[in-house]
């Protein structure tokens, strides 16, 4: 019962996510293109995209790239396209 009860509850999030996505004042091609000039290099290569939930931002689009010797995760608000995380790390040093 136990896991029913969690499967039922990750099915409603997705499908709230989806809905909210759907309204989202930004779209998901939108925000790579705010996460590309935030990372200043255009050819940076997209691994990893996400339709997330913050608990102060509401809905988010979250991504992951690398360029070079770098990798980033960039959170961008569905609403306004605001970034509210970015981070820049080492590829080779964690």
């Amino acid at each position: 019962m136990k896991k029913i009860t969690v499967k039922i509850c990750a099915g409603l999030f997705l499908l709230l996510a989806m809905c909210t996505a759907a309204f989202a004042e930004i779209s998901m091609e939108q925000a790579k293109k705010i996460a590309l000039e935030k990372i200043g290099n255009p050819n940076a290569k997209l691994v990893k995209e996400e339709l997330d939930t913050d608990d102060h931002y509401g809905t988010v689009y979250e991504f992951k790239y690398v360029a070079g010797s770098y990798k980033y995760k960039i959170e961008i608000t569905t609403e306004t396209g605001k970034v509210i995380k970015f981070k820049k790390e080492s590829r080779f040093f964690d």
